[in-house]
């Protein structure tokens, strides 16, 4: 997170003050989400050590987060999309105890529908 604060402060274009878009070559995109893939297991494999409940969904939770984080410390527009993927995960991942009767946990659900109109809206932008 701290690398990615630098790398924003130091690609800003002061006159339209935005930030400087990076490119990613085929080659550096094709390489992190391979990354993530092999990470998918490890996440897989740690979240179920601890008995988390929804383990797939959890484990693709951590590995869209991960990647778009990367993603927006490498200044890529691929992170709000990354961000929109992951927002629809935890919907889901809150959505599926909701369904099955634990309607107490509607509240948390609002936080990340918050989170991906927000997103939609910056991809947009």
């Amino acid at each position: 997170m701290i690398l990615g604060i630098i790398s924003w402060l130091r690609h800003q274009d002061i006159d339209e003050d935005t930030v400087i878009i990076s490119s990613l070559s085929k080659k550096e995109i094709t390489i992190v989400f391979l990354s993530q893939l092999a990470l998918f297991w490890i996440y897989y494999f740690l979240l179920k050590a601890f008995n988390t409940e929804l383990l797939v969904i959890s484990s693709i939770s951590v590995v869209t987060s991960v990647l778009a984080s990367y993603l927006e410390a490498r200044r890529s527009e691929l992170s709000l999309f990354c961000y929109v993927a992951n927002d629809i995960v935890i919907i889901i991942l809150w959505l599926i105890p909701i369904l099955n009767g634990q309607i107490e946990l509607i509240s948390v659900l609002v936080g990340p529908i918050l989170l991906l109109i927000n997103d939609i809206y910056g991809s947009y932008n």
